[in-house]
């Protein structure tokens, strides 16, 4: 079975449209997980709308996170690559993933804690409903990802790099090609 890689950010080929395509698809899987905890809070005063606009936020204070987190990665990996390769790898790598937790802390985390002062539900009920909708998000994305790449052999690719290799990897790939000699 040969693997097809659909890469949201240039379906396409107008970057125009393309980049439309690729911010309703993050609308639909962030509103899908708002969709999911809401379910589990169906009989309380909270509105769906109140739920998006909350894990809009979050979202958006996640990825502001995650762009200062890269930046301090690049820089750790710019001041330390001529010097300890492997650790400027190391950093740079732990930056994205401290920048990738905030998402975590901001879309299940924060949520137990705010939603019942916020909306006067109890605590239980809530972290319930959250727990219920992370895992029903995440089941989806397993099978929109893994059950596409195992049956048919499509990878969908909801990032902006378009360079399959991790961020590491390509550091890496990069660091050494300015290390070879020049003929």
């Amino acid at each position: 079975m040969a693997l097809h890689r659909v890469d949201l950010e240039h379906l396409t080929g107008v970057s125009l449209v393309d980049g439309l395509i690729h911010q309703i698809v993050d609308l639909l899987y962030f509103g899908f997980l708002a969709a999911a905890v809401s379910l589990g809070l169906i009989r309380s005063r909270v509105t769906h709308a109140q739920l998006l606009h909350y894990y809009a936020y979050g979202k958006g204070a996640s990825l502001a996170l995650l762009a200062a987190a890269s930046v301090a990665g690049l820089g750790i990996f710019a001041t330390m690559n001529r010097y300890w390769l492997q650790g400027a790898v190391i950093g740079e790598t732990l930056c994205e993933v401290a920048g990738n937790a905030t998402s975590l802390y901001f879309l299940f985390v924060l949520p137990i804690y705010l939603f019942p002062q916020i909306f006067g539900v109890s605590e239980r009920k809530i972290r319930v409903a959250v727990m219920t909708g992370a895992i029903a998000w995440l089941t989806v994305n397993g099978v929109l990802r893994f059950g596409l790449l195992a049956r048919y052999g499509v990878l969908v690719s909801f990032s902006r790099c378009s360079v399959p290799e991790s961020r590491p990897e390509r550091l890496t790939r990069l660091a050494a090609a300015e290390f070879q000699p020049h003929p």
